[in-house]
């Protein structure tokens, strides 16, 4: 006969049944786990993609892709100007007020100044580079010309599926760039290594990122105009002034934090070369799948903490994030692990050459893991009208980052850049905590699930 088993003893099962039966927090957990199996499929293709391209192209052609990608990633932070987060929480905060002509208003004016600042940064960086003459070896040029091109298509495929995101449409959000553009994408690469091999290039990669990026923006913006309601549209020049004050804090925001996912492979580009570049993006693209829980719950929470924020419910935002480091925690440590003892057969899948980076995969896989462990602070700063504390915050480990950067990767190279986002990403995280359990009273790390299950918290 089976007895029913004490939740009370064991506290983390004693969090587990608070959280299910905790009002609102199931339904989290439902929406999470529909989420998060689309997000498992969309991390994989990612990787897929970056293991099909590393093989096809090989390490000098991979790294110029790599390069690339990674200036691109740069070149999003001004193309966007946080109109991406601005979305999200603005879009939530109207639908929930039913405010449908605002909602109208500030998605036309979302694609607008995303498809005007796209073209401009698109321009200038190529003035830019130009003149700096970073562009001097041929393949790269090239690649770089089709970047250009792809910036103002990605620019309006991330504010439309953050658009997705807001309406609490996760999934449909999640369709574009997580799976039409890398199967796309791969796709071409196998037709091209088919057919014309000859053609295998970074720009050709970079071809067949842009043909999956545009196929990506015509389907989310067929799911987005068929969740919004019918409607008027309002749009005045003082909801622009609005829209613009908390979009620039939050591109800020949004920017920095990019920038130190970007920043080291292209600075390890020009402080090195491309070639190693491209072990490093690997490296740092595989360390994601810390995170790939983590930011999948994070996708369906983020609307959910902008209206929560909104009506000062401090309970439930401390329910929801309890939830949701439970989840991180519970695929974040296992993942940190199997990554940190078998880096080597990991980065090997890629190419005997990609070998190279495995101690960066594993000290990148331990600053996912930090970032784990310290919470989702930046999703909590960014939706609770705390963006200016996470810019600082921000500033000061990008700035750090750099430093560390120019002063290690010319002696250790890639360890040395990973070695230099370890530190820059440990010390903004605890900052943050300390400022969010300082300003909202909040503990967001994982440690208060164990805390608050244990038998003397009640």
């Amino acid at each position: 006969m089976n007895t029913p088993i004490d939740a009370s003893r064991y506290p983390a099962l004693k969090w587990l049944d608070q959280a299910l039966s905790a009002p609102g927090s199931a339904a989290v957990l439902r929406s999470a786990g529909q989420v998060l199996a689309v997000t498992a499929l969309a991390q994989l293709l990612a990787l897929g993609l970056q293991l099909l391209a590393a093989r096809l192209l090989g390490p000098v052609e991979f790294g110029i892709y790599g390069f690339v990608l990674a200036g691109l990633g740069l070149c999003l932070i001004p193309g966007k100007f946080g109109l991406d987060t601005t979305l999200i929480r603005l879009v939530a905060q109207f639908t929930a007020a039913s405010e449908t002509p605002r909602l109208r208003g500030l998605l036309r004016f979302a694609r607008a100044a995303g498809l005007g600042l796209g073209l401009l940064v698109a321009g200038a960086a190529l003035l830019w580079t130009s003149v700096a003459g970073t562009l001097d070896a041929p393949g790269l040029r090239r690649a770089a010309l089709v970047g250009a091109v792809l910036l103002p298509f990605a620019v309006l495929s991330e504010l439309t599926a953050a658009a997705l995101r807001g309406l609490r449409r996760v999934a449909s959000a999640l369709t574009g760039d997580g799976l039409v553009r890398p199967v796309v994408a791969a796709g071409s690469l196998l037709m091209l290594a088919a057919f014309r091999p000859a053609w295998l290039t970074g720009a050709a990669a970079m071809g067949a990122y842009l043909l999956g990026t545009i196929l990506s923006l015509v389907l989310t913006t067929v799911l987005l105009r068929r969740s919004v309601p019918p409607g008027l549209v309002v749009v005045t020049r003082e909801h622009i002034r609005g829209y613009l004050r908390i979009a620039f804090s939050l591109m800020i925001a949004s920017g920095i934090l990019v920038a130190m996912y970007s920043l080291d492979t292209v600075m390890i580009g020009v402080i090195a070369d491309t070639t190693t570049a491209g072990f490093y993006s690997v490296a740092s693209r595989v360390a994601i799948v810390v995170l790939f829980v983590m930011n999948g719950a994070q996708m369906v929470v983020a609307p959910l903490l902008a209206s929560i924020a909104g009506t000062g419910a401090g309970p439930e935002l401390r329910r929801v994030v309890r939830v949701l480091n439970g989840l991180s925690v519970a695929a974040g440590v296992p993942a940190a692990l199997v990554l940190a003892l078998a880096a080597g057969l990991v980065m090997e899948l890629f190419g005997p050459e990609f070998r190279e980076g495995a101690t960066a995969l594993r000290i990148l896989a331990i600053s996912q893991l930090l970032n784990v462990l310290t919470g989702p602070t930046g999703l909590v700063l960014s939706m609770t009208g705390l963006e200016r504390r996470l810019v600082q915050l921000l500033a000061g480990g990008l700035a750090l980052n750099v430093v560390l950067n120019v002063l290690w990767i010319p002696i250790f190279g890639l360890v040395g850049a990973a070695m230099a986002s370890l530190v820059a990403q440990a010390s903004w995280n605890i900052g943050a905590v300390v400022v969010i359990r300082l300003q909202l009273g909040l503990d967001v790390t994982p440690f208060d699930l164990v805390r608050r299950a244990s038998p003397q918290a009640g």
